[in-house]
């Protein structure tokens, strides 16, 4: 890479993979919360959130998430 790039493309890497990482722990968070039913106030928080937005498609939060990171992390198919 040229030293006159810009900002984005130096940097773009970092940014994909650290997407990637917050994504897979929001979707083990999720998975957690929506398939096992973790007790607690943050389980329980994360259920009432999925739950509010994506009703019974709250299920599938998590495999959506999984799949969002790879996209993120391999910049599309």
């Amino acid at each position: 890479m040229s030293p006159d790039a810009p900002f984005w493309i130096a940097h773009s890497t970092a940014c994909r993979v650290t997407a990637f990482f917050v994504l897979l722990v929001l979707a083990i968070l999720f998975c957690a919360s929506e398939w096992f039913r973790v007790e607690g106030a943050i389980g329980y928080g994360l259920h009432v959130l999925a739950t509010g937005l994506f009703g019974v498609m709250s299920l599938a939060l998590p495999l959506f998430l999984v799949v969002w990171a790879v996209v993120v992390v391999f910049d599309g198919f």
